[in-house]
């Protein structure tokens, strides 16, 4: 996986009408379902990405699994004996913000309930849900705190 600016994005984001710290997070999350092995220090610089976004854990969660993963997961079992390369700016910003419509995150729902979803998908989604820890613990020990 090459590191690429956080805001290499930007200009697909503003054409497609979406929202950059969201987008940035798609792009990060998108980068676990690939057929790729990742260093501790890519992994890493992910959780960095994510975890520097202004959204709660609880929204990050539902990003992860109602955003990015209904249209990237299949990637992670469909490349047989190839590393994936990453997903197209275009192609991922536009499935994301279907299923962001689709599942619009809720501040106010049950957090048992997601908490209860991401665990009986993580066997789908085991590299994301594992992400979802680094992030804890980055925001745990660095002080960042989400602006929303």
């Amino acid at each position: 996986m090459l590191k690429r600016p956080k805001i290499l994005w930007e200009e697909n984001a503003e054409k497609l009408g979406a929202d950059l710290d969201r987008v940035q997070v798609w792009e990060a999350f998108s980068e676990l379902f690939l057929d790729s092995s990742h260093t501790d220090e890519e992994l890493q610089w992910l959780a960095e990405i994510i975890a520097s976004s202004p959204f709660c854990f609880q929204e990050l969660g539902h990003i992860a699994f109602y955003e990015v993963g209904p249209p990237c997961w299949t990637n992670s079992i469909a490349w047989l004996g190839g590393e994936g390369i990453s997903f197209g700016a275009d192609w991922l910003i536009e499935k994301c913000m279907v299923q962001m419509k689709k599942n619009p995150f809720a501040l106010n729902g049950n957090p048992n309930k997601l908490r209860l979803e991401m665990h009986l998908l993580s066997p789908f989604y085991l590299e994301p849900y594992l992400m979802l820890d680094r992030v804890i613990e980055l925001r745990s020990n660095d002080n960042l705190n989400p602006k929303r």
